[in-house]
């Protein structure tokens, strides 16, 4: 009786095991992790064995409430030019789920920006309180890319001590942790997972370059125990480009054929010309097609051949309903008007004349930086997301696949600091760092004598996080002979037996502007190398015996090389300045030194807007405001690189 009574106990423990899904689920793309399996690769080994995935009782999929939190990618899109029910919807219906709700918005974002402009993700999950789901799906990122919002950093605490006041809703990390500690809070009890867009082709901000975005998602959901599709490393044809609603009109009469529509169109090769001076009254218009809001503009009146041929009585102004106009500024007897940071909503901005003037007005470009209000009657404008039904089915069957095999299951939170979560002035602070470089480095050129210590990235870096700052950086140094003795080699003579924690490069500028040769890497190895063989009026040759220099006599040393972003400086090859960066890349990768490569950083020039002037008077040259934004970016990169050198010679 003893061994019947046994048996059965044990047929009843094997069928409770399946049906609880002890097993862990398939092989798929998605991101779970066996016991005693690494999460990621920015995670410490000795963390794995904390993150594991945590079966719970199954139901069927078709029993389970679904709620999708999405942007535009989650809405209705348009495949092979017809309109298509949105994603959710079709995902819903592969995986029979008939109780979904999609309160996925076009245009919502995951940080919080500085003025209204509707939803965010958090506020959207915050308004199902009430409700109760199994399965949480959330997507997002889109918007906040096209409008280059601030990328900011993972909270350094653990999901359970990490609060609401730590974060920063204004950047997209601490958007994206208040999205996903909002979801944990209000369905303890839900599946949870995360949909990381794939590649997009759009022209807006840098919705068509997410990677760090798509970073900062990679970490949070680790942080906060949530499961991950991420698609972001798939190439698709999906576009996130509306056709553009934008014209231009004028009251003044034209010059030759230079209408007002070369004012709007990108090109400053092109432009509007009167044919005739402006009148008290004279407008020309900009008709946004939509009710926007704007972030930007960037007003060019007059030419290099005609300087003086622009309005220099009048004023700039914006409207709603094309009827009822405010000021936005005075022209004030300028050619060149920039407004970026402040926001209005408008359909209308156009410069009205106050004055006759006998110069023949020429506008060379009036760009206005906008995006369409949500719920504003935008038509395919609100629906930007565009793909082909093979893109779609691809997606929809991703998702679908993904959401059933977590289904059952919960994830454990990961965390430990490390690269891309640590805490820079915890790190940076009395760290010993020296700089190379030329004027983008050089602490003396500056634009802002009551912050002439401060001034550079460099001195930036020591004001905010507490490093120790030796900036040997010069004006017009170059890294070949281009400009005779004074080279980045010639900078680093003085520290070569200095102990030092960082070493920070940065150049190259002065060669692009000079058009140096690039040249080529030589085939010596430090076991033979010898500097007397390098061709140093190249840049190849010149930086080949800076990083051997210095990787040589600073190896306990973290090295560090600071490729700048896109300029705006029409001279030699600044403007193409490709071929130098990929030298400086594979140099970099042959002495083992980590670069930051701000050249291809999409977010970065979006950011950093070289051609608005804001943060560059010269389009080369960050100023004050500039140093602001380059300092912090360069101060992550340089702890992250930090803790990671240490974490690996730890291993």
């Amino acid at each position: 009786m003893k061994r019947i009574i046994c048996f059965a106990l044990a047929l009843l423990l094997m069928f409770s095991a399946a049906a609880c899904g002890v097993n862990g689920p398939a092989d798929t793309n998605i991101e779970t992790a066996p016991r005693g399996t690494a999460e990621s690769e920015t995670l410490s080994p000795d963390t794995a064995a904390e993150s594991v995935t945590e079966p719970v009782p199954e139901g069927p999929l078709q029993d389970k409430a679904a709620l999708f939190v999405g942007d535009a990618l989650m809405t209705e899109v348009t495949v092979d030019g017809q309109k298509k029910k949105s994603l959710a919807g079709t995902v819903a219906e592969k995986l029979e789920i008939s109780d979904v709700k999609n309160v996925s918005t076009d245009g919502v974002c995951i940080s919080q920006i500085p003025v209204p402009y509707g939803p965010t993700a958090a506020s959207l999950l915050e308004a199902e309180s009430g409700n109760k789901y199994g399965i949480v799906i959330i997507e997002g990122g889109i918007t906040d890319a096209a409008r280059a919002v601030d990328i900011g950093r993972i909270v350094p605490k653990s999901a359970d001590m990490t609060k609401p006041e730590d974060l920063d809703l204004y950047k997209f990390a601490g958007g994206f942790e208040n999205t996903l500690l909002t979801a944990k809070k209000l369905f303890s009890d839900a599946c949870i997972g995360c949909v990381i867009a794939p590649k997009l082709t759009s022209d807006r901000g840098c919705a068509s370059d997410m990677r760090r975005y798509a970073e900062i998602m990679r970490l949070a959901c680790e942080k906060w125990g949530v499961f991950i599709l991420d698609l972001y490393d798939e190439e698709t044809g999906i576009e996130y480009k509306p056709e553009t609603a934008l014209t231009a009109s004028t009251d003044m009469k034209v010059y030759e054929g230079n209408g007002p529509e070369y004012a709007v169109d990108g090109d400053t090769s092109t432009l509007f010309w009167s044919n005739g001076g402006a009148y008290d009254g004279s407008t020309f218009t900009v008709d946004l097609g939509v009710l926007s809001e704007v972030t930007g503009i960037n007003l060019i009146m007059g030419s290099e051949r005609y300087p003086n041929n622009y309005i220099h009585e009048g004023v700039l102004e914006y409207s709603s309903d094309g009827e009822n106009y405010t000021k936005l500024c005075d022209l004030n007897k300028t050619n060149r008007v920039t407004k970026c940071g402040e926001y209005f909503k408008a359909r209308y901005v156009r410069i009205r004349s106050t004055a006759f003037d006998n110069e023949w007005p020429l506008i060379t470009e009036f760009e206005i930086t906008a995006e369409p209000v949500p719920g504003a009657d935008t038509g395919d404008l609100y629906r930007p997301i565009r793909m082909s039904a093979a893109d779609y089915e691809k997606l929809t069957e991703r998702t679908a696949e993904f959401i059933k095999e977590i289904h059952t299951m919960k994830r454990e939170p990961v965390f430990k600091i490390g690269p891309g979560v640590c805490d820079v002035a915890s790190v940076l602070a009395d760290k010993r760092v020296i700089y190379y470089g030329d004027s983008i480095c050089d602490r003396t050129f500056h634009d802002d004598p009551a912050r002439t210590v401060y001034y550079s990235y460099g001195g930036r870096i020591s004001e905010l996080y507490g490093a120790k700052m030796i900036n040997r950086g010069k004006d017009s140094a170059s890294l070949s002979t281009a400009r005779g003795e004074n080279t980045i080699i010639a900078q680093t003579g003085a520290d070569l037996k200095r102990s030092v924690d960082i070493i920070v490069i940065e150049g190259g500028v002065n060669d692009a502007m000079d058009s140096a040769p690039v040249g080529k890497i030589s085939d010596m190895t430090r076991e033979n190398f010898d500097p007397s063989k390098l061709k140093k009026s190249t840049v190849a040759g010149g930086l080949e015996e800076v990083l051997w220099t210095l990787t040589g006599n600073h190896p306990e040393a973290v090295i560090v090389y600071l490729i700048i972003y896109k300029v705006d400086f029409d001279m030699g090859r600044l403007k193409k300045m490709d071929a130098y960066v990929d030298m400086i890349k594979a140099l970099c990768d042959k002495w083992g030194v980590v670069y930051l490569d701000l050249y291809n950083d999409g977010w970065f020039n979006a950011r950093f807007d070289i051609k608005s002037r804001v943060y560059s008077n010269d389009g080369l040259h960050p100023n004050a405001a500039g140093f602001d934004v380059l300092a912090p970016v360069l101060a992550e990169f340089m702890a992250d690189t930090y803790v990671k050198a240490k974490q690996d010679k730890a291993e």
